[in-house]
């Protein structure tokens, strides 16, 4: 099923943005939400992104999960 020009997406373990990446190629108005929880990765993330004009994306620093805790 192809994804609304203005799509809502939840990107949880995104790595260093591929997924995200490439929901911009499939919808450029989507709104994105990036999570990542690996703080080694988040650099990475960040430039991948921003190299490739996608800044809009929303990068949150943490993972999904059904509770609260560490890992």
């Amino acid at each position: 099923r192809p994804l609304r020009p203005d799509a809502r997406i939840l990107d949880g373990g995104a790595h260093i943005g591929l997924s995200a990446l490439r929901f911009k190629q499939l919808a450029p108005r989507a709104r994105i939400t990036a999570f990542e929880p690996d703080p080694r990765i988040i650099p990475m993330l960040r430039e991948n992104l921003a190299r490739n004009g996608a800044d809009d994306v929303g990068i949150v620093e943490a993972a999904l999960a059904q509770s609260t805790g560490h890992a």
